[in-house]
């Protein structure tokens, strides 16, 4: 494929200018390559306009190549067609910073749930290690912002469904999926072709990397034509001794997480005291199970990230008298089964727009009340809070679903969330 020197007097779409598409065109400039731009986003458009060349009829022009970020759903656009004709010519940021950089220390790490968490860890027992080591992807900066010299670099890139996408270009050291459940079903249309895009990052496998998965029989399923290198991870056998070393990590995702950072330590020559001394340290990620509030009547917990139930899942396993925060705009295909929960649940207070979507879940199996907003489910809760003889209540914000309904990101809805919870008072 292509690195950055080989880019000069090439000349680029540069499709979708956030931030990964702006990271992508100043490299790209800076390389001497011939850049323009498009987003469909008028506002993004006006930001960046003074500083790359904006193209307002890109599909009739021809590229050498066009650069697409991982937002962009080429598959429902209004010129798809485009597309569809100049799929050869589509690259990432990814591809190009696979053939540019010096170092063959890459870690992909992908999955449904829980991708930022592990790559920080991973991230942590390099550094610990004292390694020369640098975070990016969809966590991080993007990856042509990284250091791109050094053989003596290791790369941790957390790399989202839309970004395998895309891209073409994707050898590693090593390449772990952590899980797979129905998720962006709206774009990726199937399962089967959601969980085939996650295994793309086996394919850069070569003869002395190593992949990492748990379910042997759902993988041979999907893909019966990737088996190079790749091992399959048994949580069980991880003892509980680990997550004894930080209460953040609680439950058999975290488990199954420790048997993937063991077997990266293995790998790498990373002792295991260097792992336990991350994890006694490690305070979790913000919106991901994030304690905001805690005393001898309250836990309160903010999991703006869970826009899923399967993500939410983890977290109503781990607290109990739970007043539960549940809603947004729902994930194509996803159900909201709660029967295995109902004795952990107080109630659910539902917000977002769709509220009758949880409703039709929660109906008969769980008390509930539509709260509507977040401002006005933190009011329902703390009236019922000083109204119940319980002496222990967990608050938690885990919305099984996306936020876009009314928020911007699962980030905006998480600090909403917690500026709210600041404005009362949380014991008698």
């Amino acid at each position: 494929m292509l690195s950055l020197q080989q880019c000069e007097n090439k000349k680029f779409l540069v499709f979708g200018i956030g931030l990964t598409g702006n990271s992508s065109a100043k490299q790209l400039s800076k390389n001497k390559a011939i850049v323009e731009f498009w987003d469909d986003d008028l506002r993004l458009r006006q930001k960046y306009r003074k500083k790359y060349n904006l193209c307002n009829n890109y599909f009739k022009k021809d590229f050498d190549f066009i650069l697409l970020s991982p937002g962009v759903n080429i598959y429902n656009h209004q010129h798809k067609d485009y597309f569809i004709q100049n799929k050869h010519k589509i690259i990432t940021d990814l591809d190009i910073f696979i053939n540019t950089i010096e170092s063959s220390n890459v870690i992909l790490i992908t999955g449904t749930n829980g991708k930022s968490t592990a790559s920080k860890l991973v991230f942590d027992v390099l550094k610990t290690a004292n390694k020369r080591a640098y975070l990016g992807g969809n966590f991080g900066k993007p990856v042509l912002d990284l250091p791109l010299t050094g053989k003596d670099i290791f790369y941790v890139i957390e790399i989202s469904s839309y970004q395998l996408d895309y891209a073409s270009t994707i050898y590693c050291r090593s390449a772990v999926v952590l899980n797979i459940t129905p998720d962006h079903l709206e774009r990726h249309i199937s399962f089967k072709n959601y969980a085939l895009i996650k295994f793309k990052v086996f394919k850069g496998l070569s003869q002395n990397s190593f992949g990492y998965y748990f379910d042997r029989f759902n993988f041979v399923n999907f893909d019966k034509n990737l088996k190079k290198n790749i091992f399959f991870l048994n949580e069980k056998k991880v003892s509980n001794s680990f997550l004894r070393h930080n209460e953040n990590l609680k439950g058999n995702f975290n488990k199954r997480l420790i048997f993937y950072l063991l077997k990266i330590c293995e790998n790498f020559d990373i002792k295991k005291k260097t792992l336990i001394k991350v994890l006694k340290k490690f305070k979790g990620l913000e919106h991901r199970q994030e304690i905001v509030k805690s005393n001898k009547q309250v836990l309160i917990i903010n999991d703006s990230k869970a826009t899923n139930f399967n993500s939410c899942e983890a977290a109503l396993a781990s607290f109990y008298n739970i007043r539960w925060i549940v809603g947004g705009l729902p994930k194509k295909n996803d159900k909201i089964l709660v029967n295995k929960f109902k004795s952990k649940i107080i109630k659910a207070y539902i917000i977002g727009k769709h509220y009758n979507f949880f409703k039709k879940f929660l109906k008969n199996k769980i008390a509930f009340k539509i709260s509507k907003s977040l401002k006005q489910a933190i009011k329902d809760i703390h009236r019922d809070f000083h109204n119940t003889k319980k002496r222990f209540q967990t608050i938690l914000l885990s919305p099984a679903a996306a936020s876009f309904d009314q928020y911007k990101n699962f980030v905006e809805r998480g600090n909403k969330f917690k500026l709210l919870i600041e404005k009362y008072k949380w014991n008698n």
